[in-house]
């Protein structure tokens, strides 16, 4: 899964590049990080309302008494399989 951190980064080196090589100005360059930063703030806000959701889910739908699993077991597992490295 990307992260609005990996995104933003690739959005930032992108842009980065287009300034260095003169594809845009400088108060383009500045205007388009302002604008990048806040879609990326964004992006996050979902993202964490949809883990936050997703593991409401899974805390209620595997209570300890039959699934054997301790909350943080849970939480460790959907993280895991949610953010592996690529």
């Amino acid at each position: 899964m990307k992260t609005a951190l990996d995104w933003y980064c690739k959005e930032i080196n992108y842009l980065t590049i287009n300034y260095k090589i003169g594809n845009i100005n400088e108060n383009e360059y500045l205007r388009k990080q302002v604008e990048i930063y806040n879609q990326a703030k964004e992006m996050e806000k979902e993202q964490i309302m949809k883990h936050s959701l997703e593991l409401a889910k899974i805390l209620i739908s595997n209570p300890y008494e039959t699934s054997g699993k301790m909350p943080t077991e849970l939480i460790d597992s959907y993280i895991n399989e949610t953010f592996k490295s690529e």
